[in-house]
């Protein structure tokens, strides 16, 4: 009987745990002018289109601490390409580039920015946050493998 409520608990957790992966989030397309394409979780704070793609907050409203991407499309890639890491998914190069830029009272500020080439130029998504401990960018290699 122990053994049957320890392996119920088990099953349990384990199916918690695949839902918090990523496969239950609710995502949104979203379409511009000039043809970008992401997907993004719907739950983000606030989503602003711009003239060449999207900025999305991802802080929650009043909170002082940055956490905004911005998805656009580019003609050219950006300046020093060279500097930054290259990783292939399903066939494509990313580039991708972590930067520090300052320390302020909410503690470390980052810059992380991945290039997904294409014919016409590319897509490039720059993540602006600000916190204590290193970032975590699974979403943002889930927005910038949704752009076309």
């Amino acid at each position: 009987m122990i053994k049957k409520i320890i392996l119920c608990l088990l099953l349990i957790s384990c199916i918690s745990c695949d839902n918090d992966s990523g496969r239950g989030k609710k995502l949104e397309t979203l379409s511009h002018d000039n043809g970008l394409v992401i997907s993004v979780n719907k739950d983000v704070s606030k989503i602003t289109k711009t003239a060449g793609g999207f900025k999305i907050n991802l802080a929650g409203e009043g909170l002082r601490a940055i956490n905004e991407l911005e998805v656009k499309k580019s003609d050219s890639s950006p300046a020093n390409l060279s500097s930054y890491a290259v990783k292939m998914i399903k066939g494509t190069d990313y580039y991708s580039k972590l930067e520090t830029v300052s320390e302020g009272s909410g503690g470390e500020e980052y810059i992380y920015r991945i290039w997904k080439p294409s014919k016409e130029g590319g897509v490039l998504l720059e993540h602006y946050i600000q916190q204590e401990s290193m970032p975590v960018f699974d979403d943002d290699w889930e927005i910038i493998q949704s752009s076309n």
